[in-house]
């Protein structure tokens, strides 16, 4: 990998539209609806540009989105396992967040978000 420090006002063209680069430092929100994951990370979009695949990842994605979601909790598992040693991400860290609030505020945590939105 070679670290390449881009300008703030260029880097999302260089990404998104040049395709510049295979890989990408990016901090994104975790969806906690499978789905979800699945169309912005692993199906060819915002994420996966390039538009790879197999047919290991083909076949599950297929049976997942045909599945109801309590049935499908094993292929996800599989196609998470799939990935992970197929290194379609590698996570470098995750950042963590503190939210401060005085007494007379209640915050409640959303799911998929590291800190909850006002």
């Amino acid at each position: 990998m070679v670290w390449d420090p881009t300008d703030p006002s260029t880097v999302e063209q260089k990404i998104f539209v040049d395709r510049d680069y295979s890989g990408m430092v990016m901090n994104i929100g975790q969806s906690c609806d499978p789905w979800i994951v699945a169309q912005t990370l692993i199906l060819p979009g915002p994420f996966n540009m390039f538009g790879s695949t197999d047919p290991t990842v083909v076949g599950l994605l297929a049976k997942i989105q045909s599945e109801p979601e309590q049935a499908a909790t094993a292929d996800l598992q599989a196609l998470n396992t799939h990935l992970v040693q197929q290194g379609w991400f590698a996570p470098l860290y995750r950042m963590t967040y503190l939210l401060v609030t005085d007494k007379n505020v209640k915050a409640a945590l959303q799911s998929g978000m590291a800190v909850s939105s006002i």
